[in-house]
């Protein structure tokens, strides 16, 4: 039995029928992919709101410290407990709070107000700030 699929496996082979190839760009990545390395900064989300927190969690799996502010305070301790960001609820400092526990590092601050769109979209501009505040 193991000869004969072998033997088709290698027929197959040679007809080309099995001869799938990706499509890699000269990065070694499939097109539509774009890497950043960005230096992992903290990042303070004032204002967030239930559909901000794919964005919690992206920049919290790329190794950022992220604290998150929100009037719900029930959503902001769940999501920060699920995504190992810090809440910090509405009314307090923010800034000053997570200054303290970044070890005086300044944070980028990013006001979900101002977003409206796409998560992805979002994203991008919030990442587009945390590029920003690198270069200075």
């Amino acid at each position: 039995m193991a000869d004969n699929y072998l033997e088709r496996k290698m027929e197959d082979y040679r007809r080309g029928s099995n001869a799938t190839r990706r499509v890699l760009t000269h990065s070694g990545d499939t097109p539509g992919t774009l890497r950043l390395k960005l230096r992992p900064r903290p990042v303070l989300i004032c204002g967030a709101q239930p559909c901000h927190e794919s964005l919690v969690v992206l920049l919290t799996g790329a190794g950022f410290r992220v604290a998150i502010t929100s009037a719900d305070a029930a959503w902001g301790q769940k999501t920060a407990q699920r995504t190992g960001a810090l809440f910090v609820p509405d009314g307090t400092d923010a800034e000053e709070v997570f200054l303290r526990r970044c070890g005086g590092v300044a944070a980028v601050r990013v006001d979900a107000e101002q977003f409206e769109g796409s998560p992805k979209a979002y994203a991008l501009r919030v990442i587009a700030q945390i590029v920003d505040a690198d270069e200075r």
